[in-house]
């Protein structure tokens, strides 16, 4: 039976396995929003000093390759954000988009409690949030006696 998949070293030589390496990371970060407009407001060391790191145990990164890559991102949020083509000002694009995100931070411990508690039906909370003020017996008394009112048995 043969793999799907098969093992890029296998097939191509390591600059060729580092190019298709290097443009799936530029693939990755061009496909999210969010993370694009990261990488060009942290800024140009930054981005260099990661990709250097992320490629090092493969090969020492030129770099010509990082700042290409990240005027290339620059080129991206210029082109995704304004009509303009000027890459001084992707790091201000790309700072006010993420000043515009509400980071998504994990529950509290006390909202997690809450929601246990809630969700458990027989809970006096869970009940009051049902039925008000009222137990289940006193609608169901009520309901039969509206049912005697109207004349039904």
């Amino acid at each position: 039976m043969s793999r799907p998949f098969k093992r890029i070293e296998s097939e191509y030589s390591p600059q060729q396995i580092a190019k298709l390496q290097i443009r799936r990371v530029i693939e990755g970060i061009c496909a999210d929003d969010l993370i694009l407009c990261e990488v060009v407001a942290q800024g140009e060391k930054v981005w260099r000093a990661t990709m250097r790191e992320a490629f090092a145990p493969v090969m020492d990164l030129p770099d010509e390759i990082c700042d290409r890559a990240y005027l290339f991102f620059c080129g991206a949020v210029q082109a995704r954000f304004t009509l303009d083509q000027d890459h001084a000002e992707a790091m201000h694009l790309a700072g006010a988009f993420l000043d515009q995100v509400e980071p998504v931070t994990p529950p509290t411990q006390a909202e997690i409690d809450k929601s246990w508690v809630i969700e458990e039906a027989s809970h006096p909370d869970a009940i009051r949030q049902q039925y008000g003020d009222k137990s289940p017996q006193q609608w169901l008394d009520e309901a039969i006696a509206d049912g005697h009112d109207k004349g039904i048995d």
